[in-house]
């Protein structure tokens, strides 16, 4: 069976392309499914449904929160069902002042700073080894949520 990930994510417009290009790559090349959140719903309960049913086939979330992302309540709300379904939680913040929501709810999130690559792999290699997951599959979530800030990196003027 597939090891599958709930992404939830906080980016700058245009980045979004990234968290699918992620997860394409992901699925394609080492077989693990992913479930991108969606940022144009709207509350109901059929959505929140559809929401909770979606983290709750996932074996863990991977939370992407950067600084000019605009979805940070998205990444709170997901996170929230996520703890108490008691899923794993990988979340990945960039350095801020507006942590604050995030880290209460995360209090183990790992805080990067993107233009401190060493920091940001070291931390982002540790988080992941503490899923109960294949190594394969370990090393290439790394690899590609390593890719993923790279492009957000280097995208940024």
């Amino acid at each position: 069976m597939a090891y599958t990930v709930f992404v939830s994510h906080s980016v700058a417009w245009g980045d979004e392309l990234l968290m699918a290009q992620m997860c394409g790559q992901l699925k394609q090349n080492h077989g693990v499914e992913c479930h991108i959140s969606l940022r144009n719903w709207k509350v109901g309960p059929s959505v929140i449904d559809e929401l909770e049913n979606a983290i709750m086939s996932a074996d863990c979330v991977l939370a992407i929160v950067m600084n000019d992302g605009t979805a940070a309540s998205y990444v709170n709300q997901e996170l929230g069902i996520a703890r108490t379904r008691s899923k794993p939680v990988i979340a990945i913040a960039e350095s801020s002042a507006h942590l604050t929501p995030l880290l209460e709810r995360i209090p183990d999130a790992l805080v990067i700073e993107l233009d401190s690559p060493a920091q940001c792999a070291t931390g982002l290699f540790s988080c992941l080894s503490t899923l109960k997951a294949e190594r394969s599959v370990i090393i290439a979530l790394f690899w590609a949520v390593t890719a993923t800030l790279g492009e957000i990196f280097v995208s940024r003027k």
